[in-house]
């Protein structure tokens, strides 16, 4: 359940693209919690944490950039349909509208990346889906 509506990127950069996938389990709308997108945020500029802040979140919240003043007037909700999916570049800013109605909305969510060659290991939550896996740092040891 979301428990927060404050638009936000996925990812704090655009050198680690996420492409952002939302399933829908019933039809979804304004009045129950249906996503909401600022349409072409992502291509809004991009800033940096505040010196000697750590990030609050994986990505951006919008509210915390005076750069962004105003721009969630352009928010549209996404209706989806049950069994649509909905895919959204990481950098498209987006949160979930309030649900008003008396029933949970359910959804199921993913990301995917495409595979780090000069990462050594992956996280504990990430699965290979297709393809192979390379790695191709330098391990030379100096020595």
């Amino acid at each position: 359940m979301a428990t927060q509506t404050r638009f936000h990127r996925d990812v704090l950069q655009w050198s680690r693209s996420v492409i952002s996938a939302l399933i829908f389990l019933q039809d979804t709308n304004d009045a129950n919690g249906g996503t909401k997108i600022i349409p072409s945020s992502q291509y809004f500029p991009f800033v940096n944490s505040r010196p000697g802040d750590l990030p609050k979140h994986a990505g951006t919240w919008l509210d915390e950039y005076e750069i962004y003043d105003g721009l969630d007037a352009q928010a549209l909700t996404v209706s989806m349909l049950k069994g649509e999916i909905l895919l959204m570049d990481s950098l498209v800013f987006h949160t979930p509208t309030v649900n008003t109605t008396a029933n949970i909305r359910y959804a199921v969510a993913g990301a995917y990346y495409s595979s780090d060659e000069l990462v050594p290991t992956v996280g504990e939550h990430t699965v290979l889906i297709s393809g192979i896996r390379t790695y191709c740092g330098n391990e030379y040891n100096w020595e």
